[in-house]
């Protein structure tokens, strides 16, 4: 395994997970690889290979149908919400991933007859304390915030528990000291972070073989996102521990930056096949990056995010494969958490439910359109809503 080299692209402010985030062909290969096959699809060499590489193949094939989520215990008793409004505070609903899982929560809670409002994060502090201090001064029922730290405003998040409005911090690990409790609750997804990262590094393993050199890029915007790269990596060792490893940081605040970090790592290391994106609306950079290192047509790049742009990519070839969770899902999953708070029960963690990677192969009958986006066509299907309804004993 290669020596982890480092760039930073950029000092980060704001946080960002998902959502979490190309080029095409064939060319040279990393000393040592095999030829990578048609993107979206593992070569023939490592499909049926032995090892790590065959491992993550049958990974490759598994998650290229939705998988179903956990069962979902019963609420013994469900809050009442009817005729109250919940507060969505998002760290940006302009990321599409984000407002999806926004309009997710939102039919949720109509189902219990409660109404959302968003306030909008837009990526800085200052305004998410806003939103913060708006909600306890406008009389929220509670509240969920949405991929940001704790401690990235704790003194608001403090604001809202001292006015006793149950908080729920979404796809966060706890941070910043604070646990748990009557009023404040952290929604985990560790399960979810990992298999985003883990997915990304064992496509590229299945389709570029053994020995191949994989570029993984760090957003260093919060504790979330800072958690997925170390996690590629372990996966990269651990189904090729012959394969290449190289890794640059990048930061939403500074995204601009992107593009001249990934040329000079293509730069440095010509051996470099792959690139893992944390987030598919990055592609721009991405592709701007590998065309600086003249290396479009040689390089082929996986991503997170599950975008309509990212899977149009996916099935022009721009991008290998594209990995995401339903947001529907996980807007769900944000009111099964809230209604569990308040009604005093564990949160359960957010999980790996209806989890899937976007190839070539499965993306060519999809309906790509902001539309068929916010519904759960994509993913196999939304019958896991039942279970929901169900634990929550709504008809």
């Amino acid at each position: 395994m290669k020596t982890a080299k480092t760039r930073i692209a950029g000092a980060a402010v704001v946080s960002l997970v998902v959502a979490t985030l190309a080029a095409c062909g064939s060319g040279a290969t990393a000393t040592g690889g095999s030829t990578p096959g048609p993107a979206g699809s593992p070569s023939s060499a490592t499909s049926t290979g032995s090892g790590g590489s065959g491992a993550a193949a049958s990974l490759v094939t598994k998650y290229s149908a939705a998988s179903k989520p956990a069962a979902i215990a019963a609420i013994k008793k469900m809050p009442d919400l009817k005729g109250k409004t919940v507060w969505w505070i998002p760290i940006s609903n302009s990321v599409p991933i984000i407002s999806a899982t926004g309009n997710g929560l939102q039919a949720a809670l109509a189902k219990v007859g409660a109404t959302m409002k968003t306030c909008d994060g837009n990526f800085l502090p200052t305004a998410i304390s806003t939103c913060m201090s708006n909600a306890a001064s406008q009389g929220a029922a509670a509240v969920v915030t949405g991929f940001y730290d704790y401690a990235m405003v704790p003194v608001a998040f403090q604001n809202l528990v001292s006015h006793k409005i149950p908080t729920l911090v979404f796809s966060e690990n706890p941070s910043g000291g604070a646990t748990d409790g009557p009023y404040l609750a952290f929604q985990k997804d560790e399960g979810m972070v990992d298999l985003r990262a883990d997915l990304p590094a064992d496509w590229a393993i299945a389709d570029g073989g053994q020995n191949t050199t994989i570029l993984s890029l760090r957003m260093t915007d919060s504790s979330a996102t800072l958690q997925m790269e170390p996690t590629v990596k372990a996966e990269v060792q651990k189904n090729c521990p012959a394969c290449g490893f190289d890794e640059t940081d990048i930061a939403t605040a500074s995204i601009d930056k992107a593009s001249s970090a990934i040329s000079a790592e293509l730069v440095k290391d010509p051996h470099i096949k792959y690139i893992v994106v944390p987030l598919d609306t990055d592609l721009p950079q991405v592709l701007s990056g590998v065309a600086a290192a003249g290396r479009t047509g040689s390089v082929k790049i996986v991503a997170v995010g599950g975008s309509t742009s990212g899977l149009q990519a996916v099935k022009s070839g721009q991008l290998g494969a594209d990995v995401s969770n339903d947001p529907a899902f996980m807007g769900w999953s944000a009111a099964d958490g809230l209604f569990r708070l308040m009604a005093g029960e564990p949160v359960q963690q957010v999980g790996t439910g209806t989890m899937k990677m976007f190839t070539q192969q499965n993306v060519q009958n999809l309906s790509l359109t902001t539309a068929a986006f916010n519904t759960s066509d994509w993913y196999d299907g939304d019958a896991w809503m039942q279970q929901f309804l169900t634990a929550w004993g709504v008809k």
